[in-house]
């Protein structure tokens, strides 16, 4: 047991954070003192301790990213609880946020929205990702590839999933509706032949 210098408590050693520089190597201060401060000083010093932060992650960016995955990785289940937590109590909010971000997001709404399907169809063979989709249909001038109308377009795999093609960026291509809709599981070369024998 150890008291704490500010509340006065008599508290767990388990309730205070470790300190080096002590002989007894902990804080005089139990963790929901010192939490208690850093938020009445944050209050008072927010743009100042922002831009500190700034400082340190634009001259260590790697290391702190580094870090920071580590941490992801060691706590995995406490992250996934929080989050879960957070959402509940907050659960208006978010919803609010979701729609308003689909309502200035469609073309990201409509990728993502497909994305866990097509991961899941083709046994997690994926590299894509929304820029590197974005590129692909520069690459075609936002054109379909089959019928070059620049109608809403969707993606469309080479090689279908159902078939064994991979949800990577070598395997998709931007298509219109209507080509997507006709084409279905169809080779790329079938169905060009059979789209130019219909002609």
């Amino acid at each position: 047991m150890k008291r704490c210098s500010c509340c006065r408590r008599d508290l767990a050693e388990s309730r205070y954070s470790p300190d080096w520089r002590v002989p007894l190597g902990l804080q005089s201060r139990c963790k929901e003192c010192r939490a208690a401060d850093q938020r009445r000083y944050y209050a008072l010093h927010a743009e100042e301790v922002r831009a500190r932060a700034r400082a340190v992650y634009a001259a260590n960016p790697e290391p702190i990213r580094a870090e920071a995955r580590r941490y992801a990785n060691s706590h995995r289940a406490e992250r996934a609880a929080n989050r879960l937590k957070w959402g509940q109590l907050n659960r208006d909010y978010l919803l609010d946020y979701m729609a308003g971000w689909r309502a200035t997001n469609r073309v990201k709404t409509r990728f993502y929205s497909r994305q866990y399907d097509h991961r899941r169809r083709s046994n997690g063979l994926t590299d894509l990702t929304f820029d590197a989709w974005s590129g692909r249909l520069k690459e075609f001038g936002d054109r379909c590839a089959y019928c070059a109308t620049t109608a809403r377009l969707e993606m469309d795999h080479i090689t279908s999933v159902a078939k064994g093609g991979t949800h990577t960026l070598d395997n998709v291509v931007p298509a219109c509706q209507p080509c997507n809709r006709t084409k279905r599981d169809k080779a790329m070369l079938v169905f060009l032949f059979e789209k130019a024998a219909a002609i």
